[in-house]
This record gives C-alpha cells, structure tokens and sequence, in this order.
C-alpha cells in the first residue's frame, strides 16, 4: 500500500481528524483517523463516510478496513469510486461525516489542509502514468 503523510483536517480540544490517500496501484481508498477513539465495546465500525465537496455535492464512500492501534487510534479505510475519484479531484472536501455507532455521527468541517485529497490524488495519479509504482 502507497501512502503519503497523513495531515490533520480538522482539531479542537475534543476531537480531531488526521487522514489521507492510500492506494494500492489500482485503487484509490481515503484513510481517515478521529479522535476520540469509540470504546473497546464498539470496535466493529463499519459504516460509511459522507464527504460534502466545495461544489455542494456529498458522496457516500464504502468503508473497506477498519485498522485498530491499540486503545488509542483506529484507521478507517473508504474506497473511492471512479465517480467519486473524479469530483475529489476537482474539488476540496468541505466536511466529513463519521458514523462512529454514538448515537450521533460525528462532523468535521475540514479547516486545515482542504486542498490536500485533491493534491494527494493527483500525486498518485501522475506517478502512476510515470510508471513509479
């Protein structure tokens, strides 16, 4: 799996959101990390994220992995459609919704690093046609 740094999207005293693009050659996944992390009791995550675009268009993303680091962070894995691919590419990401099974989804407004899925993608994409990986 490719992947670039994770940045963080999002942080206040109470939650914070890290992520970024993973891919494996072929396909294309967002990997988001929030905090706080759900009790031991809730580990089976697996629902989808709503991503709201700058061009006021959400997209629902599939969750594809749950990675767990201890009790201290979880990794989420969404794939991202070729339809999706393409609008992520060409807009920022304005909010991401997390169902993290609380009873309410959890919302982060991406004040940092908006532009950073677009740049992440596009850099896969390029060393792909180059042939890097």
């Amino acid at each position: 799996m490719y992947y670039i740094e994770d940045l963080r999207f999002y942080w206040t005293e109470e939650k914070s959101l890290y992520g970024g693009i993973r891919t494996d050659g072929n396909q294309y996944y967002l990997n988001l990390r929030p905090y706080p992390v759900v009790p031991r009791e809730k580990r089976k995550l697996k629902g989808p994220v709503l991503l709201e675009l700058e061009n006021d268009t959400t997209y629902t993303l599939k969750q594809f992995d749950t990675e767990w680091l201890g009790d201290t962070a979880v990794s989420l894995f969404y794939q991202i459609s070729r339809e999706q691919l393409d609008a992520m590419l060409h807009h920022r990401v304005r909010k991401a919704v997390i169902d993290m099974e609380e009873g309410k989804p959890r919302e982060y407004a991406f004040a940092l690093h908006r532009e950073a899925i677009m740049s992440q993608l596009q850099c896969f994409i390029d060393s792909r046609r180059k042939k890097k990986f």
